[in-house]
């Protein structure tokens, strides 16, 4: 697992509950934050690197899994909006060289992601 899925759901919904109990407007900012980066991440690491000739067909699949989430559960569109709202999320894009092997474009994409911060 990673560092910031601390330990699983259970232990974020923990640390969510005394957040929220405190009104620690900053620590529950901060968790969400951290979430979000952990499945950034998790998704990102999935998908690339990839062919650029891939993308429409990843976006596509992203766009249309996360309209299937929102039919499932009305409510999860009211979270997303105040994320939205407070929270501001850039994606990078790092293009690895087209003559390596998908073992050394990983490693490549990796290096880059810890050269920019990105966890």
């Amino acid at each position: 697992m990673l560092k910031s899925d601390f330990n699983g759901y259970e232990e974020f919904m923990k640390k969510i509950g005394e957040a929220t109990k405190t009104r620690n407007e900053e620590t529950l900012l901060k968790l969400a934050f951290e979430r979000q980066t952990m499945w950034l991440n998790k998704i990102a690491d999935a998908i690339f690197p990839a062919p650029d000739g891939d993308m429409p067909f990843i976006i596509n699949a992203l766009e249309t899994t996360a309209k299937d989430m929102r039919k499932d559960n009305p409510e999860t569109e009211l979270v997303v909006a105040h994320f939205r709202e407070v929270m501001e999320f850039e994606a990078h894009h790092i293009d690895a060289p087209g003559n390596m092997t998908e073992a050394a474009a990983k490693t490549y994409c990796e290096v880059k992601k810890k050269q920019h911060g990105i966890m």
